[in-house]
């Protein structure tokens, strides 16, 4: 046998691992999922409704060539019509016996009777049945067809069972009926209803009398079954009958058998390729004996299309030979495959398929012992590969990795039709071990992009993802299409669970391993993952989510801060260039700019589409400003009546009426508490609302639940989460008890698994989750989302939109919220600073303004109170830890040193920010964690250090980053210098509260923006202002003009009767995109010249709403634009001067501590001039940089010189000026003690001012 060429065999290798037996095979969530797509796409279509299977079939035109323009159908998920047939599936194919290559398992009536729990008297028939009539007739091996007691809804949404389904060429209900089948009418009806039912869904009823199984009639019954279904036929006893078995073909083989075989037939076909191209084979002739099935075609197929596109992406050409399988036969399975070859190839060449015998040349009987003797020539091939050059490492990419070669392997893996051009460059960037970062849409497809990549090089993607839900459904998602070789590690796991997860890991065995962030500071978990660093092969690291990896994200995390080294030190002992992967939907410039400077990423490294919109997606907001219960007669109304009319679905279909098996149509409603007890929240949080639901008679218990991450607490006498706290006592509303303590749900992580993958699986259709849910969970079929209360931002209301609507379907997005009063949204919200009089001590007492419970911006301002209670109160934690780190803290065998804390979550949270805190200053230079219980956890870190030259290397990179100017940053700095020198935390204190400064003078008012900007949205309406118009103006890169109308939002149509499909798409324009581009450099380098011109070019083209809410969004993302905040400030104020002069106010005071002089901030003195007199007086006044006679003249001229010189705020400035020159006269003259008659001249001034 000839030798490969070492690079020829390097990509056969690479094939070998990417064939797809390494990690995909049946899963429970899909037994098919060995099988590529369009092969179980094919298999569905032909003998799927012969089996009870649903499956949605999508269609998409192709975009790219040889296929363009051509439709491609794939299956994008299945089901069965009955419960446990995709157990009883997933069952027969896992423990198939692999000597035979057969899927009949063999096992006892014991076995079997104790696996389906059919012990007791209630199952005393069933057992008779099986132990007279079953086994004497089809043996143990005949158990295989049997499943019992399988659920299904009868006519009237009932629940009920049948006995046993038989699964032959068609499906049988055996029913086995007692004696008192006939005497209750009623039982009788119910029974009759049950045959209907079953009737419908095409399974044959097939009563056993109890008599008739003592009597043998049943065996006889049975055995003319039999006798009518070739299937059944085949698996009589010889020696019972004399039925031998038959060659029959049944929909139970098709989607048992066939799934067994089909790995072992690929790798087979893989292996014979080998041998051809070894010995220079030109081509090859397969005779498929058995022609009963596709197998031996498509597992060539999916072999050589496999290697000819490995090749390409290594940039080399394999000899391969032209390859001809003979069928003799053809099925339907067969004939639905052929169909979607070409679609799914793109080029089919140097393969095909013949019907019938060759008349010359040598034949290969591609038979089953020849399928297994080649597939042991496989595996040997791949050991003796590793062996010799290692074990995981692609022997190059090279650039050839074209559209049509990875548009073939994501057609293989995926239910998709090709990818899309953003995924593209991205999955490109990374086959060539570059880095990047992907900004794309919600429902985009951003985890296909490095879901495809671990399947295409080897090893295991490491994913950083923030939340469990998402992880949770990630992995559901993967095994759904058959994965099996995903993970996710995480808090929910039993300790033994972890260990054993962990250990798969590091021997390699998992492609693709979903951790949080918190996980990677984790001490056990990061020494061991060090230890075997050199022998793991890591593929890649991804960060999902990845605007939380900023501080200026609305999610931060500070254990986001680990994932720069951690990826660092694995790149250092990696063979290759291993990509970082950073993925989100939205994120703005300084955002990303953030993400780039933690992870480490280049500049050019990110990846943009131009629009986020999501054309499918309506919008209304229902304010409800007489509070709670006003909200709860919205959401009724919105279910019952509002949303069925928006989306053209009947309520009863909306809503899960009647009951069934599988819900078409989903909803999720969002709510800001998980658990809580205080009376004013009580009603917001998540069980509350599911109460109502219930009480209102809109769901069943068993169609509505809950998705929340906290541990609900329930009562103790009646196991109702409706209880509350109120002045020491906890009472129960649901059984009217009161008790001291109550009882934790402490298996709630496996409830809630099982509520996130009942979901998905359409079993439920409506479910009232926390914002937990709220963030890259993908779910086709979700119809609509109600907010019940208003979230955090815009970013976190959009993101949490985008669950709706991702089949491309007609899904509407609803708020309610209670605002704020009128007068508190002028005087506090929208017109001061931002904090409402209800927080008087950060806890909310009563409203001023007459509402008896808080408003939702009062709710979300105290959630934001508690994140950053003030500087004095975060200086006092954070030298609180810094004490007991240089004083308390022990030191470890490692030669690291740990400090040891105990309480609750909230203690333990606030003691590990304050690390983040001391690391910023340079006081730790990392630390690890680890979890002793759930209360108690012991810190590790480095020696301390405390060094003044540090600290203020690490504060002026941070001032720097916050754009303060070097005199402002050297002003600040100061204090640090002069630190005391005899007590070693006198500079750390010095250090931290420098540090804590601007962070409440930028990120503190940036978390207000946040909610204001929110705000803004709702009130839309009374602005008739179109919601979609704020949307893309904040999210897009093109800019909608002042005039757009979406036709797809309560703006545009107050009724909600949509007569258009979707929202209008305003057509691209060169003019707009440019204005963007330019508004990003505005906002880092602000000028009077480009500020004037952009101005000018919004008003000109129409576009000064969207540069307006455009820069008020990004003083949320960057409190220290001063060129967002000119913007802001100068076109708010066309609409309400009152609000413009303060943005102006606030671009001002940051200008001024930013080190800005007088002539600088001209504009924005002349701008809240234009405003009025008053504004710029009060601006004069407040800021001691501005109080002295020579700034005042200066104020003066630079106002005077932009709105002349008799303008009246110009007049008011030189009158300022002029009493702050009296006044410095006066104290002078008082000094020196001459002419005390001055004073009253001035007071004489002053008082004509007033006047």
């Amino acid at each position: 046998m000839a030798v490969l060429p070492r690079i020829h065999e390097g990509v056969f290798y690479w094939a070998y691992r990417i064939l797809g037996p390494e990690f995909k095979g049946p899963t429970i969530e899909d037994p098919l999922g060995v099988l590529p797509i369009p092969l179980k796409t094919a298999l569905l279509q032909a003998v799927g409704k012969r089996f009870g299977l649903e499956f949605d079939l999508a269609e998409a035109l192709l975009t790219r060539p040889p296929n363009e323009g051509r439709s491609y159908a794939y299956a994008t998920h299945w089901w069965p019509s009955e419960e446990g047939l995709k157990e009883f599936l997933y069952e027969r194919i896992s423990r198939a016996s692999l000597s035979d290559w057969e899927f009949v398992p063999v096992e006892t009536l014991d076995d079997f009777v104790r696996k389906h729990r059919l012990q007791g008297k209630e199952h005393y028939a069933e057992v008779l049945f099986l132990k007279e009539v079953y086994l004497p007739l089809f043996g143990s091996e005949g158990l295989a067809l049997l499943l019992p007691q399988v659920g299904f809804l009868d006519e009237e949404g009932g629940e009920r069972r049948a006995d046993f389904i038989l699964f032959g060429q068609r499906r049988y209900a055996i029913e086995i009926e007692g004696k008192s089948y006939h005497e209750r009418p009623d039982r009788f009806a119910r029974e009759k209803s049950r045959q209907r039912s079953l009737t419908l869904r095409g399974v044959a009823y097939f009563p056993i009398a109890y008599d008739d199984i003592r009597s043998g009639k049943a065996r006889e019954a049975l055995i003319r079954l039999a006798e009518s279904d070739p299937v059944l036929g085949g698996y009589l006893r010889k020696g019972g009958v004399g039925l031998s078995r038959g060659p029959a073909y049944s929909p139970l083989h098709w989607l048992v058998d066939f799934p067994v075989r089909y790995p072992i037939a690929l790798k087979g076909a893989f292996a014979r390729l080998l041998k051809a191209v070894r010995e220079g084979e030109r081509s090859v002739q397969i005779v498929d004996p058995e022609s009963s099935t596709p197998l031996v075609e498509a597992a060539f197929a999916d072999a050589y299309f496999t290697l000819l596109n490995v090749g390409r992406l290594a940039g080399v050409d394999l000899p391969l030979p032209e390859v001809r399988v003979y069928r003799l036969d053809v099925d339907s399975v067969s004939r639905a495959f052929r169909d979607l070859l070409p679609l799914w190839v793109g080029r089919v060449e140097g393969f095909s398929v013949v019907d019938g015998v060759p008349e010359e040349g040598a034949l290969d009987v591609f038979s089953w012992d020849r399928i297994a003797s080649l597939t042991r020539e496989a595996d040997a091939f791949q050991a003796e590969y590793e062996e010799e050059r290692g074990s995981w490492t692609p022997p190059f990419v090279g650039t050839a990795s074209s559209a049509l070669v990875l548009d073939f392997f994501a057609r293989k893996f995926f239910p998709v039709p090709e990818l899309k051009e953003a995924q593209l460059r991205l999955l490109q960037r990374a086959l060539r071990g570059e880095s990047g970062l992907a900004l794309l849409p919600t429902g985009y497809g951003k985890s296909l992009i490095f879901q495809l990549y671990s399947f295409l090089v080897p090893g295991v993607n490491i994913v950083i993802s923030p939340l469990r839900a998402l992880m949770r459904d990630q992995v559901y998602n993967l095994q759904r299409i058959g994965v099996t070789a995903v993970t996710s590690i995480s808090s929910d796991d039993e300790a033994a669970a972890k260990e054993s997860k962990t250990k798969t890991l590091l021997e390699g065995r998992y492609r693709l391993v979903y951790l949080s962030p918190e996980r990677i500071r984790i001490k056990g978990f990061v020494e061991e993952f060090r230890r075997e660093l050199g022998n793991l092969p890591v593929s890649a690291v991804t960060v999902d989510e990845a605007h939380c990896v900023s501080e200026w994200g609305h999610d931060f995390r500070p254990a986001y801060l680990h994932i720069r080294g951690f990826y660092e030190e694995i790149q250092a002992v990696s063979p290759r260039k291993l990509p970082l992967i950073a993925l989100t939907a939205t994120a703005s410039p300084p955002v990303r700019r953030d993400i780039l400077r933690v992870l480490g990423l280049p500049e050019g490294a990110v990846e943009q589409l131009a629009s986020s919109d999501r054309p499918n997606l309506s919008f209304s907001v229902h304010p409800a400003p007489l509070g709670l219960n006003q909200k709860r007669n919205f959401l009724r109304d919105l279910l019952t009546q509002v949303l069925p009319r928006t989306l053209g679905v009947p309520q009863e279909e909306l809503i899960g009426r009647p009951k069934r098996s599988s819900y078409p149509h989903a909803g999720v409603i969002f709510a800001i508490y998980a658990d809580p007890r205080g009376q004013k929240t009580f009603e917001e949080g998540v069980h509350a609302i599911r109460s109502f639901l219930l009480k209102e008679g809109l769901a069943s218990g068993d169609q509505v639940h809950v998705y929340a991450s906290k541990k609900p607490a329930v009562c103790p006498s009646c196991g109702s989460s409706e209880w509350f706290a109120d002045r020491g006592k906890n009472t129960c509303r649901s059984c009217g008890s009161s008790f001291v303590k109550p009882k934790i749900i402490f298996d709630w992580e496996d409830r809630v698994r099982e509520v996130q993958d009942r979901f998905q699986e359409n079993r439920f259709p409506l479910l009232v989750a926390t914002k937990g849910y709220g963030m890259g969970v993908d779910k086709r079929n979700i119809r609509y989302i109600v907010h019940h209360a208003m979230s955090s931002g815009l970013e976190g209301y959009y993101q949490e939109a985008g669950r709706a609507g991702r089949d491309g379907r007609h899904a509407h997005v609803a708020l309610i919220l209670t605002p704020p009063t009128r007068s508190c949204l002028e005087k506090h919200v929208l017109g001061g600073d931002g904090i409402p009089p209800c927080l008087p001590n950060r806890r909310f007492r009563s409203c001023p303004y007459g509402l008896t419970l808080p408003c939702d911006y009062a709710r979300q301002i105290e959630f934001l109170q508690g994140s950053y209670p003030g500087v004095e109160v975060s200086l006092q934690r954070a030298m609180e830890v810094a004490g007991k780190i240089l004083h308390d803290s022990q030191e470890g065998p490692d030669g690291q040193r740990f400090v040891e804390v105990g309480g609750s979550e909230a203690e333990l949270n606030s003691f590990e920010y304050a690390l983040v805190r001391l690391m910023q200053i340079g006081f730790l230079e990392a630390y690890t964690v680890e979890y002793l219980s759930q209360r108690h956890r012991r810190f590790w870190f480095p020696r301390p250090k405390i060094s003044r030259r540090t600290f203020e290397e690490r504060l002026r990179a941070f001032l720097t980053e916050t754009r303060l100017g070097v005199e402002a940053i050297e002003r600040r700095l100061e204090p640090l210098r002069r630190a005391s020198a005899g007590n070693p935390l006198d500079p750390v204190e010095k250090a931290l509260r420098i540090l804590l400064d601007r962070v409440y003078e930028t990120v503190y008012p940036m978390r207000i923006q946040m909610l204001r900007n929110l705000i803004e949205y709702a009130l839309s309406k009374e602005r008739n202002r179109c919601r979609r118009l704020v949307l893309r103006s904040i999210f897009d890169d093109q800019l909608p003009p002042d005039d757009y109308r979406c036709g797809f939002c309560d703006v545009c149509e107050p009724s909600l009767a949509f007569s258009v499909p979707g929202a209008l798409v305003p057509p691209r324009e060169a003019e707009p995109e440019e204005i963007v581009r330019r508004l990003s450099t505005f906002f880092q380098d602000w000028s009077e010249e480009e500020a004037d011109l952009l101005l000018s070019a919004a008003s000109e083209r129409g576009l000064s709403q969207a540069v307006m809410l455009r820069s008020e969004y990004y003083l949320e993302r960057e409190g220290t634009s001063l060129g967002a905040f000119f913007l802001a400030g100068a076109l708010k104020g066309r609409e309400d001067p009152a609000q413009g002069a303060l943005y102006l106010k606030r671009g001002t005071s940051e200008a001024l501590k930013q080190g800005l002089s007088v002539d600088e901030i001209g504009p924005f003195l002349a701008e809240l001039g234009r405003l009025g007199p008053e504004h710029l007086g009060s601006v004069l006044l407040a800021h001691p940089p501005l109080g002295g006679y020579r700034e005042r003249k200066q104020v003066y001229e630079e106002v005077g010189k932009r709105l002349g010189y008799d303008d009246p705020a110009a007049r008011l400035a030189a009158s300022l000026a002029s009493v702050k020159l009296l006044s410095e006269l006066t104290e002078w003259v008082e000094q020196e003690g001459v002419f005390p008659q001055l004073r009253s001249i001035k007071e004489r001034f002053e008082a004509s001012l007033q006047g």
